[in-house]
């Protein structure tokens, strides 16, 4: 996930109606800017890829790129999959195609909270994640801080 540095809103003027609108956009912790594309319904960024809007406790916190993945990464996973297309590596492919993000890992010092078991396991995590459109960060309502203590 990006993390949201800046928050913007500008006035545009809609070149056919001539009409003047609000138009969001963020800043992002990659230095990526995304912007509501009001036509699509989208957020998008300037080389038109689509982003996917994570909000934990109610605050938009971050966005996830949709399919990012790499092709030798996806062609793994499919090789991996096999047929199955309950598998972890099956289902993480439709994930990251309709929501994006990394993919879940279990952290030390996570809270107990956010487990994926709640949802029968990391695979109908991924599945619930794509039938509500929202990243597994927002699912599970973790923020990616850890309770874990650093040991010097």
């Amino acid at each position: 996930m990006y993390r949201v540095v800046k928050h913007f809103v500008e006035f545009i003027v809609d070149p056919e109606t001539k009409e003047q609108y609000e138009r969001e956009s963020y800043t992002l912790s990659s230095r990526r800017r995304v912007i509501w594309d009001a036509k699509s319904q989208k957020w998008r960024d300037r080389h038109n890829r689509e982003y996917t809007p994570v909000h934990i406790a109610g605050e938009l916190v971050g966005f996830n790129l949709k399919d990012s993945l790499e092709k030798s990464n996806k062609k793994m996973l499919q090789e991996l999959s096999g047929t199955d297309p309950q598998s972890i590596g099956a289902s993480y492919l439709d994930y990251s195609r309709e929501v994006g993000g990394e993919a879940f890992g279990f952290t030390t010092g996570m809270p107990i909270e956010a487990d994926p078991e709640k949802y029968g396991g990391i695979a109908k995590m991924y599945r619930e994640c794509i039938r509500r459109g929202i990243a597994w960060e927002e699912l599970l309502q973790w923020d990616g801080h850890s309770d874990e203590i650093h040991i010097c």
